[in-house]
């Protein structure tokens, strides 16, 4: 009990316009990488422990903005504003278990404020817990995507009403795939020149009812392995 209750202490950092290829002009915030959790079954492979990225993350590790101060800066946004909530990093949690109280402190800013918000989380979605945390969050408009490595994973995170992205090997998928009565696109930011998430925002919809799930393709320094650890059959 004593190691459930121990609170890991998680650092964030802001950019309010990131000037990235792919973001596009959007905040960005970036966590922790205590943050990630173990249960992530693309934690060794993931590209944010590699290259200028890693570097970053590590940096971030030995401290940065705490929780309250992150939120006041998503608060002062202006209303209807894009971010991109984890550039690299996850949820607050404890051994694995989503901090409800911090997600809906995020999730009451994403709706008081109307901000489209692109948010992916790899959190085991088998725990009732975490699927309440996240179900609670979605409802209030923060529409998180759940990371997937599998299709049967696509469609746990779809029937429990929450929007689901794949990771896809490397030369999967052209641009759309429709499967199982799915609709797989990929997404469009890795093929079109000079298009960027602030361009297309699917990924801050509600798209759960559509059956539309992102595919991302393998890609890093790791996309062989990784792409090894991904299916869509």
């Amino acid at each position: 009990m004593d190691n459930f209750l121990k609170v890991t202490e998680f650092y964030y950092s802001f950019v309010a316009n990131s000037h990235n290829k792919k973001l596009g002009n959007m905040a960005a915030v970036a966590t922790s990488s205590p943050s990630c959790p173990d249960t992530c079954p693309l934690k060794i492979e993931c590209y944010a422990n590699f290259s200028f990225t890693g570097i970053y993350w590590r940096k971030l590790d030995t401290g940065g903005l705490d929780y309250n101060q992150v939120l006041n800066y998503v608060n002062a946004m202006g209303k209807g504003a894009a971010i991109r909530w984890n550039v690299y990093g996850d949820l607050a949690h404890k051994n694995g278990v989503i901090d409800t109280v911090r997600l809906l402190k995020l999730a009451n800013i994403v709706k008081s404020r109307m901000l489209k918000t692109i948010l992916y989380t790899h959190h085991s979605i088998d725990d009732f817990i975490n699927v309440q945390a996240l179900k609670m969050a979605f409802d209030k408009g923060l529409h998180i995507n759940i990371s997937c490595e599998s299709l049967d994973k696509v469609k746990q995170a779809l029937k429990l009403g929450l929007n689901a992205v794949l990771v896809v090997p490397t030369g999967a998928i052209d641009k759309v795939l429709k499967k199982d009565n799915l609709i797989i696109m990929r997404c469009p930011a890795e093929y079109k020149k000079e298009f960027t998430c602030s361009d297309c925002m699917l990924c801050a919809q509600n798209r759960v009812d559509r059956k539309i799930v992102i595919a991302f393709t393998a890609h890093g320094v790791k996309r062989k392995s990784l792409s090894e650890k991904v299916g869509i059959e």
